[in-house]
């Protein structure tokens, strides 16, 4: 015979309860990837036509991208205009395999880009994580715009100068050609989904929690015994990593990438979309990515001169009006069914 949670002891009650609540946000996320992934098979009206299919595709690699920034800005505190540099170097890098080492498994452009950007930002991170606050934004903003100055020099024969690095072929994985639309969405959807989990994961263990310290109180967390250089860089090398895993999967999508792909002022769109989306969440930037992917494409069609404007009173109201991002509204609906839960639940 089954017992009714009402005839437990209250002890039992709490420790069903307690399971539950750790439980539900693994529904929820589960839930999340489930559509992410269902989207393309969507019946009748609720169907995507091909270019919703590829503003899902731009909005998940932008959400990558994005995903790196959150890491150094809403977990350890160090706003950066830099995050354009490493969309451009890891989307040159992937795609100089693919189309002129004859590479395309996408593994290996991926694999391409990680070693790349990790090299270079580990380098260059030691003297960027040397500062904070202000002067850490200004010298990432310098990085940006050196990085954009180098690729638009290059010789035209090599990777395109300022014409820009296209022709790059359609990616496979284990010898199977990805075919543009629902495959290729699902190929980046599976990539933001792995960059998610490993980012979820990193975050909830000591050294995440220390970064979320050096975001509160730096002074604190050096006069306690952490190495706050160390870790800022560590953050920062994850960051760009992450970026540059961002912009191997945009090559892929639209074959190609110029320099005004990742001028410095893209810095500034990064940064929109982790705010839109919640600095304080990993899958936020993903929201805030997709948001961004379909309603600049909408204001260019509509309104292409004052995009821009648009863009900026969307970004304003956003501040003023979702302090927590899309992400807080959702943590608000799940705290709200929780209580529903625990009422239902309790004795």
């Amino acid at each position: 015979m089954s017992t009714s949670a009402s005839t437990l002891p209250p002890q039992a009650q709490n420790g069903n309860l307690k399971r539950l609540e750790k439980g539900l946000p693994l529904v929820f996320a589960f839930a999340g990837g489930l559509l992410l992934f269902a989207l393309p098979y969507l019946p009748g009206p609720l169907a995507l036509a091909d270019f919703d299919i590829f503003l899902m595709s731009r909005g998940l690699a932008f959400g990558v991208w994005a995903m790196g920034l959150v890491v150094l800005t809403g977990y350890t505190g160090l706003v950066s205009f830099g995050q354009s540099a490493w969309l451009g170097i890891g989307a040159y890098a992937g795609g100089y395999v693919a189309r002129d080492l004859g590479s395309t498994d996408k593994l290996v452009v991926l694999a391409a880009s990680i070693l790349i950007c990790f090299a270079f930002s580990a380098l260059g991170g030691f003297v960027v994580t040397r500062v904070g606050g202000v002067p850490f934004a200004i010298v990432t903003l310098a990085v940006a715009q050196i990085t954009w100055s180098v690729f638009n020099q290059l010789p035209e024969d090599w990777l395109g100068g300022a014409t820009g690095f296209f022709g790059v072929p359609v990616p496979t994985i284990f010898g199977h050609e990805i075919s543009l639309g629902t495959e290729l969405y699902l190929a980046i959807a599976s990539v933001a989904v792995v960059v998610f989990l490993f980012l979820h994961y990193l975050l909830q263990t000591p050294y995440g929690r220390t970064l979320q310290a050096i975001r509160e109180n730096e002074q604190r967390a050096n006069f306690i015994g952490i190495n706050v250089t160390m870790h800022k860089w560590g953050s920062y090398v994850i960051s760009s990593v992450i970026g540059g895993i961002g912009g191997a999967v945009f090559v892929l999508l639209i074959a190609g990438i110029s320099p005004h792909d990742f001028i410095w002022v893209r810095s500034g769109d990064v940064l929109i979309m982790i705010i839109l989306g919640g600095l304080g969440s990993v899958y936020g930037p993903i929201l805030g990515a997709v948001f961004f992917s379909f309603i600049q494409n909408k204001l260019n069609s509509a309104v292409p001169e004052q995009e821009t404007m648009y863009l900026g009173l969307i970004f304003l109201g956003s501040v003023l009006f979702l302090g927590g991002g899309f992400a807080g509204i959702l943590s608000t609906i799940y705290h709200r069914v929780w209580r529903v839960i625990w009422r239902i639940s309790s004795p």
